[in-house]
């Protein structure tokens, strides 16, 4: 492979190194790392010059791996830079807009880099990126726009880490993107002073403004116009939430990524575009870089993601070895794409599109000629079918795994949502492409405009539709870390199987899905055996989570009627993936008056009296109290109770109730406030309590 695939040879250690300085607590300091690797490139240049012996080779290789290592681990820790703010303080600061702001339903969101500060009496050049937030009912924000310059006083503050079990972690999320503190600013706490942007994304901006005012023009709107805006430019925006779970669960969400299903479209529109240009060496060499100038353009209208880069990258080489006459390998220009866009960003690789795209794209390449091959079909229109469905099962063999990793989730109709989605997105694509080229002619804009319309109402149907078929997702499902590891090894053993025919391969691969299944079984018998009590951080209401074995029941202290678990999705979402409980579980309101223990009997028994709620579980009693003259309730000895937890209703009453009850932990939860937690510990000290805060640690995990 190495022979055919050079730059595989430069990825690998590049990417160990990255990898290792995710991992490692280990720390260079910017002038460590200018020393290490000079120091490594210039035994790299000097063993350019030793007349190595064919015996002796291997020393050239290790010290180019070593510095690629070197390098990879250096360029990733510069790139998760140390920030020069402090959030004890408020700063004036100067800021501009690097981005469209985001209009959300109570605030709108700006992302900014901040240029300079104002602290102890000086003002500090600095470069860092920063999201502010503005009220919803500030009418100034709607006039910001890319490029503005504002000066602000505010305070920043770092994003809350993940208070909850497997909860999407925000703030990791913002530091892969070097973006380390948050600011919610006043009305009368900031103003625009000027303009800076930068020509080429003003330029692109403006672009993407002109192509969405084209398409609301000729009478696409709603749905229709968010599908259309994300398909066609990668604007996401203006998809509901309810969309993007609708194309995800039917395995359509690829379509909308922009990627290399766009750029291939588009790069064979522009070649064919360009015929004009004839056979000479030279007007191949034109054609060449008028095609890649236009490929990056798009790469810049759509916002550079990942996958467009790649597939950017990817067609710049293919046409490039194709104006020289030269064939290079499909697999050493996917190393060289991500080697390129690695050392542009390292942190692309924690990005789970980046690991899509390529995993998509190498498993279309190698297993999609041995899927095709199974069948040989003569009719034509059932061939292409049997293409389209081979290309969707190479796709989903390589990336199926990050599916059920990351999202917990299986299409299980994706054959036949690709049957229909692919070329509805090729139509869909070259009708606005038409659209934008006949524009200045009414009649064929407004016809081409109609048949769009036409196409993204049949495609949103379709989605709908195969979304609806009953047991179209498999949801809950949950894998470990080494079991996606040894499900990405038995996959690979498979290709090198299929490659080389080698028993070993085979023996590899039933290994590697034989240690799958034995952690799974693992996994399932202690989980059965395990009985677990999760109290959530939530800032309205306390949410709790009773699970025997398989058995999960949710409650909430609440005297509203019940809910069901999605509408809490971004809390109890990954909780319920990681241990396979459905999202339709309904949440019950414990302290309803007229809820009883039905829906709660199979885990947790609940009994009430006027002090409040007692629930049996796991031998466990825990006391929810309620609202109440304490004063009034009676008893000889106090109540021995394992837990106590206190909301905000009751904070105030945390005295009396220690007269009543004798808990071996009490549990504030996050609706209670700073000043009346501060009281409640005193009081627990006093009574030699001990006590937890969700607000301060994060939710709390009991198991028996």
């Amino acid at each position: 492979m190495g022979a055919q695939v050079p730059f595989f040879k430069l990825l690998l250690p590049f990417t160990g190194g990255i990898i290792m300085a995710l991992v490692l607590d280990f720390q260079f300091s910017p002038l460590q790392a200018i020393v290490v690797v000079s120091s490594l490139f210039g035994l790299l240049i000097a063993s350019f010059a030793i007349p190595f012996t064919w015996a002796y080779r291997w020393v050239f290789g290790v010290v180019v791996s070593l510095f690629l290592f070197v390098a990879g681990f250096s360029l990733t820790q510069l790139t998760q830079s140390s920030s020069a703010i402090d959030q004890s303080q408020d700063y004036r600061t100067i800021a501009r807009v690097i981005d469209a702001p985001e209009v959300r339903l109570s605030s709108t969101r700006v992302h900014v880099t901040l240029t300079m500060v104002h602290s102890n009496n000086e003002w500090k050049s600095v470069n860092e990126k920063s999201l502010l937030y503005f009220s919803a009912s500030d009418s100034l924000v709607s006039e910001l726009k890319y490029g503005d310059v504002l000066v602000l006083k505010s305070n920043f503050t770092a994003p809350p880490d993940a208070k909850n079990p497997y909860q999407f972690n925000y703030a990791k999320y913002l530091a892969k993107r070097n973006i380390y503190w948050v600011s919610f600013v006043p009305a009368d706490h900031w103003m625009r002073v000027g303009a800076r942007p930068h020509w080429l994304h003003s330029t692109t901006s403006m672009l993407r403004a002109g192509l969405l005012s084209l398409f609301q023009r000729v009478g696409i709107e709603g749905e229709n116009l968010a599908v259309l805006s994300a398909l066609t430019m990668g604007y996401k925006s203006l998809l509901d939430q309810e969309t993007r779970r609708v194309f995800s669960a039917s395995g359509a969400m690829h379509i909308l990524a922009v990627s290399g299903l766009h750029v291939g479209i588009l790069y064979a529109t522009l070649s064919a575009f360009l015929f004009f240009f004839g056979s000479g060496r030279r007007a191949k060499l034109y054609k060449a870089l008028l095609l890649i100038l236009f490929l990056w353009f798009f790469a810049v209208f759509t916002g550079l993601s990942p996958s467009v880069m790649r597939a950017s990258l990817m067609f710049s080489f293919v046409i490039m070895g194709t104006a020289f006459s030269h064939q290079s390998s499909i697999y050493n220009t996917l190393c060289a794409s991500a080697f390129v866009m690695l050392v542009a960003n390292p942190m692309l690789i924690t990005e789970v599109g980046f690991q899509l795209s390529y995993l998509a794209v190498i498993s279309i390449v190698f297993f999609y000629p041995y899927i095709y091959n199974l069948l040989y079909i003569k009719n034509r229109v059932v061939d292409k079918v049997w293409g389209l469905v081979a290309v969707s099962l190479a796709a989903q063999l390589g990336t199926f795994v990050l599916g059920l990793y990351y999202f917990n989730q299986f299409p299980n109709y994706f054959l036949l949502t690709n049957l229909f989605a692919i070329p509805m997105a090729f139509i869909i694509l070259y009708l606005a492409i038409g659209l934008l080229v006949f524009s200045p002619i009414p009649i064929l804009a407004n016809a081409l405009g109609w048949l769009l319309n036409e196409s993204l109402s049949l495609l949103n149907y379709l989605v709908r539709f195969t979304e609806g078929l009953p047991y179209s997702t498999t949801t809950g499902i949950s894998i470990s870390e080494t079991q996606a590891v040894s499900l990405l090894l038995a996959i690979l053993m498979l290709a090198f199987l299929l490659e080389n025919r080698k028993p070993v391969y085979l023996r590899l691969m039933l290994a590697s899905l034989l240690f799958f299944f034995v952690e799974n079984a693992y996994r399932y018998t202690v989980a059965s055996r395990e009985s677990e009590l999760v109290m959530f951080a939530h800032r309205q209401k306390s949410l709790l989570s009773f699970r025997e074995g398989s058995s999960v029941a949710l409650c909430a202290v609440d005297t509203t009627t019940g809910q069901f678990a999605n509408a809490y999705s971004f809390i109890l979402g990954g909780y319920l993936n990681r241990i396979g409980a459905s999202s339709d579980l309904q949440v019950i309101p414990i302290n309803h008056p007229d809820v009883t223990d039905g829906g709660l009997r199979d885990v947790v028994s609940l009994s009430k009296n006027e002090l409040g709620s007692w629930l049996h579980f796991s031998d466990k009693l825990i006391f929810i109290p309620e609202p109440s003259d304490v004063n009034r309730a009676m008893s000889a000895h106090r109540l021995h109770v394992d837990l106590m937890l206190i909301t905000r209703g009751v904070a105030h009453l945390f005295p009396a109730l220690l007269n009543i009850v004798s808990p071996k932990l009490v549990v504030v939860d996050e609706t209670v406030p700073s000043w009346q937690l501060a009281s409640i510990s005193e009081h627990a000290k006093a009574h030699a309590v001990e006590l937890y805060s969700i607000a301060q640690r994060g939710a709390l995990v009991l198991t028996y």
